[in-house]
């Protein structure tokens, strides 16, 4: 019968193809057959019959039988309980559904293909080139099908999200936990993909290995890709410590599988010791959960014991230098209110902020008032002035901080002691790896040789492969071809993610169900060569590709972190490397102050400097000589008498990195020295790091916050910085730098501001507010602030002693006498809402020398009525021959000026 529509069985076999037409007539079936002309009569029960329920084309869809992909397939039909397998060669034969796996080609669903054609053809232009041939071309043109089941169905969808998975069991933790490490763990198995943010130090590779634990223990598969092999590598070095590295094979690339072949290990470790009965690995599971839940509660205590220490660090300079302008004051005085907490001196501060813009005293209700918030002993501080109290209640907070930290710190101590914290943490890593080994035991024929694989086993035998290495390692672009190319991991790991871009990205994502990507969006993203940006943007252009797919804009890190809003992200917050003053740079610049710091401050010496080049221009075609010379000449000599076991030295051209390379190796060093970019830092670490910045202008390709963020943070124990001696540097992310480290006391440098309005905008507003700390404030407005705080500075000067300065000094208080005026000027000098933001007089007879007003750009404008008044009070100064100085915030010299003016009247006087 050559319709199909039906399959018909006599005495169970398939006789289909054999029976030329079936009639059924009185309860027998009459069936002629095409090899002969007599009609046969069968009874019901012989003959079984099955309609056609679908045809299902082999081109869209991805067929698997006994689990081996073909390509040689004409049709399928499905009968329901059984398929019908039409071969190109029109053989024919019948399987059990259980035989075959039938899966949609997700690339024949037109968004996919489209979008998937579209990074065929920017493979085309970046792709990897090797003997002439592009590789990662070849593999996009080779792939026409990929199952529905591999997440990259989902990720080209932009449509797609996934909902929450509800995962019961038990974890482990096998290579030790912290409390974000933890969650990262918990989080890659409640979702099919999930982000791990791995900052520099905080264990991303501990994270891995406990994601990689649980997913065997779950007998899933798992592949363990980056952009190269060091990242990976460092997965086999850590499992090798536990004997744990028979679980791994390497391999990707041709060279790498070669390799495997030959080196496989031809027996297992012995796993004796490892074997528990089903009873006691159940008994130590329930061990193990009970430990976590009393561990996690624990964890907030030990993290905040961190947070204490990163705040005395910050503390301990900011009272210094407090205490320096406290020092400086005239009208310092003892006041019988003590022991005053935190939270009462910043309510008091405030209160008295309050009542200093007013300049007035609290009247007999508001006294009432702060008696019943405060007491009697601290409402004796409002009989004196707020310039006299503030001073006194910063100093108090510094005072007051410390003692309630260091007495947090005892109870967090405390806390953890009586607990038996550390204990109970090394116990949760030794029972997760009784029981993870112990799971391996009974998985592994160990008492026997391993089986031997063949190079051609990789293609036609991954089922037994994966089972005998369940953790495949290889490379982002390279992981596809591992394996069969029909087959699909349970797991993938994308280590360095913010490195992957979107092209081997996505043929990454096509072998797998669920992903985890561990990477950092503060370091840095894959290279694109700039010739080649113009072309990719141009087929982008022409694919009409959605944003989170621009492979120009985003790595693969960037795109799914776009492309999937709701997905589980973890930060992990511990930091394990850096000395704390290097790290908190970082942490504080780049990550929101967001990191933990554990590493200890000893008080060493020249954790951070830098070093300033002489003022010139040094810098010529990507090479700075001089900053050579103070690394050979300077630098080295001190690096050399150091206990420093490894040193890096980082530039941001390849120049510069080569002449230092020639010079560093002219002579012999006892010390090993390596010379690198930054991109190829990201990942290592060394003891010291010495980086060269070249430019005499920091640039903005040097100054890129990724790369700085990647250079400091390669330094564990010491970080040396060289830059040139130029005013441009003042306003980058290096300039941050060199004010952090001369803030903590390593470097002693005068800031060149040109104006002291540029603290107002929002890339100096740390600065602004540290500043704004050690002066009193006088105003709501910072520009205001910012002004006294100058002009306070300018007073100090010998040659400026004799004058003073006073905020808001009412108009009718300096032109008492007011015959000059016209009605409309007395009405406005007489108006008590009418003053000048500054006067300065002379301390000898208080006569006013300069007025001086600042200006906001928008308050001030032209056509503003603020403008009509300013015109009026101009005016009026100067019908009394009083100068009147008026200071922009977005103008520059200040000091300048005002320095200028205060000297024209001193040599008036004398």
């Amino acid at each position: 019968m050559e319709n199909n529509e039906l399959l018909i069985f006599i005495d169970d076999k398939d006789k289909t193809d054999e029976i030329n037409s079936i009639e059924l007539i009185n309860e027998k079936y009459q069936i002629s057959f095409t090899t002969s002309e007599k009609t046969y009569s069968y009874g019901i029960n012989r003959i079984k019959t099955l309609k056609l329920n679908k045809k299902i084309n082999p081109e869209t869809h991805i067929i698997k039988i006994n689990n081996s992909g073909k390509s040689d397939i004409k049709a399928i039909l499905d009968y329901g309980s059984v398929y019908k397998i039409i071969f190109d060669n029109n053989q024919s034969r019948l399987y059990e559904p259980a035989e075959v796996s039938i899966e949609n080609n997700c690339l024949c669903l037109p968004h996919i293909k489209k979008l998937f054609a579209c990074f065929g053809e920017i493979a085309h232009n970046v792709g990897l080139e090797s003997n002439n041939t592009n590789l990662l071309k070849i593999q996009y043109d080779k792939l026409t099908q990929i199952s529905e089941e591999s997440i990259v169905s989902q990720y080209l969808d932009s449509t797609s999200n996934f909902e929450p998975i509800l995962f019961s069991d038990t974890l482990i933790y096998p290579f030790g936990i912290n409390q974000s490490q933890k969650i990262a763990v918990e989080q890659a198995f409640s979702s099919r993909a999930s982000i791990v943010q791995g900052p520099p130090g905080t264990g991303k590779t501990q994270t891995i290995l406990n994601i990689l634990a649980n997913i065997l223990c779950q007998g899933k598969t798992v592949a363990v890709v980056s952009n190269n092999n060091s990242a990976t590598q460092n997965v086999v070095d850590k499992l090798s410590k536990q004997e744990l590295s028979f679980l791994t094979a390497f391999l990707g690339s041709n060279e790498k599988k070669t390799q495997f072949i030959e080196k496989q290990q031809a027996q297992y470790p012995d796993m004796t010791d490892w074997q528990m009965e089903e009873e006691e690995k159940a008994l130590l599971l329930s061990e193990i959960s009970n430990l976590t839940q009393e561990i996690d509660e624990l964890f907030y205590a030990k993290n905040r014991l961190a947070e204490i220490e990163q705040e005395f660090l910050t503390l301990t300079p900011e009272q210094h230098y407090f205490n320096e302008y406290y020092q400086s004051l005239q009208n310092v005085f003892t006041v019988p209110a003590k022991n005053l907490t935190v939270k009462t001196i910043l309510s008091l501060w405030l209160e008295f902020e309050k009542y200093a813009e007013k300049e007035k005293k609290p009247n007999i209700f508001q006294k009432i008032f702060l008696f019943f918030k405060f007491n009697r002993q601290v409402l004796k501080l409002f009989a004196h002035s707020p310039a006299e109290v503030i001073p006194f209640l910063q100093r108090e907070y510094y005072t007051a901080k410390f003692t309630e930290l260091n007495t947090e710190k005892e109870q967090l101590s405390t806390l953890l002691e009586e607990k038996n914290f550390s204990d109970k943490n090394k116990e949760l890593t030794k029972k997760s790896i009784q029981y993870f080994k112990a799971v391996l035991a009974n998985k592994y024929d160990f008492e026997n040789e391993r089986p031997h694989f063949e190079l051609s086993d990789l293609k036609k035998n991954s089922d037994s492969i994966i089972a005998e290495y369940p953790i495949i390692l290889s490379t982002t672009h390279s992981v596809r071809n591992s394996l069969s190319s029909d087959f699909i991991y349970d797991y993938l790991i994308i280590d360095e993610a913010s490195q992957v871009d979107l092209v081997t990205g996505t043929l990454a994502l096509s072998c797998t169900k669920n992903i985890v990507v561990v990477g950092d969006p503060k370091q840095l993203p894959n290279v694109i060569a700039s010739n080649k940006i113009q072309a990719l943007e141009a087929i982008q252009k022409e694919f009409d590709v959605a944003p989170q797919y621009r492979y120009t804009a985003h790595s693969l890190l960037s795109s799914i972190m776009e492309q999937w809003r709701n997905i589980p992200v973890t930060l992990l917050r511990e930091h394990y490397r850096c000395h704390p003053k290097i790290i908190n740079f970082c942490n504080q610049k780049f990550y929101n102050g967001q990191l933990i710091i554990m590493t200890e401050d000893r008080k060493e010496p020249e954790v951070l400097s830098v070093w300033k080049t002489s003022p010139g221009n040094h810098a010529r075609d990507h090479i700075n000589i001089r900053q050579i010379d103070i690394i050979t000449q300077e630098l080295i000599p001190k690096m050399e008498k150091s206990s420093y076991k490894s040193i890096g030295i980082i530039a941001p051209y390849n120049k510069q990195v080569d002449e230092i390379t020639h010079a560093v190796t002219e002579t012999v060093h006892s010390k090993p020295y390596e010379i690198d970019t930054v991109h190829k830092f990201q990942g290592r670490e060394q003891d010291a790091i010495i980086i060269s910045t070249v430019d005499n202008a920091i640039t903005e390709f040097v100054d890129d916050s990724k790369m700085l963020n990647v250079a400091v943070s390669r330094a564990v124990k010491s970080l040396t910085v060289i830059v040139h001696d130029k005013a441009q540097n003042g306003h980058t992310n290096h300039a941050d730098l060199i004010r952090y480290i001369q803030f903590n006391g390593y470097e002693l440098k005068t800031s060149n501001i040109r104006s002291v309005f540029d603290l107002l905008y929002s890339d100096f507003n740390t600065e602004r507010k540290k500043l704004l700390q050690k002066h009193k404030r006088i105003s709501e407005y910072d520009s205001e602030n910012l002004m006294f705080a100058l002009l306070q500075n300018i007073l100090q000067k010998e040659e400026f002693i004799s004058f003073s300065c006073t905020p808001h000094v009412g108009l009718a208080v300096i032109f008492k006498d007011m015959s000059k005026l016209n009605e409309r000027e007395k009405n406005f000098v007489q108006n008590p809402c009418t003053h000048t933001d500054f006067l300065i007089i002379s301390k000898m007879d208080k006569m006013p020398v300069l007025a001086i007003e600042v200006d906001g750009v928008a308050y001030h404008r032209k056509e503003s009525i603020q403008h009509t008044r300013d015109m009026l009070k101009d005016k009026i100064f100067r019908k009394y021959n009083l100068p009147l100085l008026r200071l922009r915030t977005n103008g520059s010299g200040e000091q300048e000026k005002i320095e200028t003016c205060l000297k024209q009247f001193s040599d008036l006087i004398y």
